[in-house]
């Protein structure tokens, strides 16, 4: 019965181990015009997302799924280009 408990607890301290590896980043988004001017942010579009990863590059890779085009109320056509910044 110890020998399942001391396993279970240092499979509990590997784990923590490998998690606190993790970096948290918040991903920043940028509104630009189809001119490519910077636009006003869309009250309707987040702007800010917090993730975790390991790497700037795994941060950016999920960032980068909140990248979008569409057109707002005005009929403007919109692009979010966003990227991840360390916390």
């Amino acid at each position: 019965m110890k020998k399942v408990i001391l396993f279970f607890l240092s499979s509990i301290a590997v784990a923590a181990l490998f998690t606190s590896c993790e970096k948290k980043y918040a991903c920043s988004c940028k509104l630009q015009n189809a001119d490519g001017s910077l636009a006003e942010p869309d009250a309707g579009r987040p702007v800010l997302r917090w993730v975790q990863s390991k790497t700037k590059k795994g941060a950016d890779a999920q960032c980068a799924t909140m990248n979008d085009t569409w057109i707002n109320g005005k009929g403007d056509t919109l692009s979010s280009f966003c990227f991840a910044e360390r916390l």
